[in-house]
């Protein structure tokens, strides 16, 4: 479970109104690696697992840009 900061003028502050859920095509598209790459970075801890609805799997589009956000302040 991820946990989340105070911080409402991040860009990765969701927003449920806008939020959506997101597979695994436009995740690869969004952080430009394949779809393979994404699986790898998600077993390796790397990358935030999906959420599991029935055999379908979907991250939310704040927790994608979150980790982006993240990844921008480190570099």
């Amino acid at each position: 479970m991820c946990t989340t900061t105070d911080d409402s003028n991040a860009p990765h502050a969701a927003d449920p109104s806008t939020d959506r859920l997101i597979g695994i095509r436009a995740v690869s598209d969004w952080i430009a690696v394949s779809r393979t790459t994404v699986r790898r970075y998600v077993a390796a801890g790397i990358f935030p697992a999906p959420l599991v609805i029935g055999k379908v799997h979907r991250w939310r589009t704040s927790v994608v840009a979150r980790w982006i956000h993240e990844r921008e302040i480190a570099s």
